[in-house]
């Protein structure tokens, strides 16, 4: 009686787990999604894009990503930047996680010396930066926590189905 309790158990565990997994689209470009949070974002931040060559060193498996939006403040003394990515699969989704955990990872220990020389509020930005992943979509932010609420808020409710 024990085992067929315990079974019981187990398997509403996994159909209440199951159940509550979101579902996102899979439909929204991330140029789409990144300009969007840049019109949330305070109107007076100009950002521009990441060229090519800081992509291909950061995120250089371009097999992880079909599509990216990645932006950075064009105020020096702000350290403003945030991206989206989407990956082609769940897979490379899982990949991709990764890859910008390890870029966040790099940046908060490769930047902070430089950062706290010339602008030593903005490191409470760097130590809260943050990666989510909303289905094949992964976002980074490395921004206010408010501001990086109100990003991965705004994603959320943009790829909900």
């Amino acid at each position: 009686m024990k085992i067929f309790k315990l079974t019981a158990l187990l398997i509403c565990a996994v159909f209440l787990f199951g159940c509550s997994k979101m579902e996102y689209s899979d439909d929204k470009s991330c140029r789409e999604l990144g300009e969007g949070i840049e019109a949330l974002l305070d109107d007076s931040q100009e950002y521009s894009e990441f060229d090519g060559a800081h992509v291909d060193i950061y995120f250089d498996d371009s097999a992880e990503y079909d599509d990216l939006f990645a932006v950075y403040s064009t105020d020096n003394n702000d350290i403003n930047e945030f991206g989206v990515f989407h990956a082609p699969n769940t897979n490379m989704a899982d990949d991709l996680l990764e890859s910008c955990r390890e870029y966040v990872e790099d940046m908060r220990e490769g930047s902070r010396a430089f950062i706290a020389s010339y602008a030593p509020g903005e490191l409470p930005k760097l130590d809260g930066a943050e990666v989510r992943r909303f289905g094949n979509y992964v976002v980074y932010t490395v921004l206010s926590d408010s501001d990086a609420q109100a990003v991965f808020d705004y994603v959320k409710a943009e790829l909900e189905e």
